[in-house]
């Protein structure tokens, strides 16, 4: 449908017309239906993305923080310099 859209048959012809664009292959019914639903669902899979992101650091840091490998590398001299760099606002 969006391939046999009047309204953009310019802007594809245009599009055809150029050096590199062509190699996209977007006249291709399956590469130009996944590129639209791909545009499509963006939003979604980005705050899907960020709230499951969240998530994991909040229970896999708490699992981290409880192991000893954890402790150990708190108590060295890289640790302490890291994370006194890291309190300094910019």
């Amino acid at each position: 449908m969006v391939l046999t859209a009047p309204s953009l048959q310019d802007l594809f012809t245009k599009l055809y017309n150029m050096p590199i664009v062509p190699f996209t292959r977007f006249n291709n019914t399956v590469v130009m239906g996944s590129g639209v639903v791909a545009f499509a669902l963006s939003p979604f899979v980005y705050f899907l993305a960020k709230i499951m992101v969240s998530r994991y650091r909040d229970v896999f840091l708490a699992r981290l923080k409880q192991t000893k490998a954890w402790k150990a590398m708190q108590a060295t001299s890289l640790y302490k310099w890291y994370y006194k760099y890291e309190q300094y606002e910019w």
